[in-house]
């Protein structure tokens, strides 16, 4: 399953100022942000190695598993946005780890999504985790945001970092482009869900001046969904919901 309607947010344009939008209804790049679209290669990016990948590819990251120069910006990636690279992520908690939805890989084989490291009481989480598990849904006394208390148990970085633990969220419900798409109230003036980013449905929101159609996406307890505009929001079979 590949990011359908929902493309790879900023493809091409993360060495800009931007990390990017997110992907648009016609795919792959999507509206790009202040980075730009840049979404397909003309040329072949320089060959590197994530070890010099600053000398390799200035400013960018080297894909791990292309050895070429990527098009993300070097720490410019926030949580649940795409990457190919531990490097890629802005904070040195997160790395880049791999993602499924409803059992399949997601957005495809070659990207990631930038995740922190859950920890409890600064201890790594899959310590007190029976082997075998690989997921645990809302982990309140982690360092998890409230929305990303699924922790995903023992998951490999891009970057062959040492197999770790991360907080995420419900691959079976949804994905990290439908919860941005949430967070900025990303609209679908149709009232379709196929105007959503994949694991996004179209649903009519009060936004005070009366109903407009967003994306959102299905859930199951409050704490799944987002703070909007520091206003908490709610779960009723999607999050937005009464």
């Amino acid at each position: 399953m590949g990011a359908a309607r929902g493309g790879l947010e900023g493809q091409g344009g993360a060495a800009g100022d931007s990390p990017g939008a997110v992907g648009g209804a016609s795919g792959m790049g999507g509206a790009g942000g202040a980075g730009g679209v840049g979404g397909v290669d003309v040329m072949p990016l320089p060959t590197c190695t994530p070890a010099t990948e600053r000398t390799d590819c200035p400013g960018t990251s080297c894909d791990p598993a292309t050895m070429r120069c990527s098009t993300f910006k070097l720490a410019s990636r926030p949580a649940c946005w795409t990457c190919v690279s531990d490097t890629d992520c802005e904070s040195p908690d997160h790395r880049c780890v791999e993602m499924y939805f409803q059992g399949e890989r997601f957005p495809d084989e070659t990207h990631g999504f930038c995740l922190r490291v859950a920890l409890v009481e600064g201890v790594p989480i899959e310590t007190e985790i029976d082997d075998g598990v690989d997921v645990v849904d809302d982990v309140a006394e982690s360092n998890c945001a409230r929305h990303l208390r699924t922790v995903l148990v023992r998951r490999p970085s891009l970057s062959g970092a040492p197999t770790r633990s991360y907080c995420g969220l419900r691959e079976d419900l949804t994905t990290c482009f439908a919860l941005r798409a949430f967070e900025s109230l990303e609209p679908c003036p149709n009232g379709t869900d196929e105007e959503c980013p994949d694991g996004s449905v179209c649903r009519a929101f009060d936004h005070g001046s009366g109903a407009v159609n967003c994306c959102t996406f299905a859930c199951d307890k409050d704490n799944q969904c987002p703070r909007i505009d520091d206003q908490a929001t709610y779960c009723d079979a999607y999050c937005g919901g009464a």
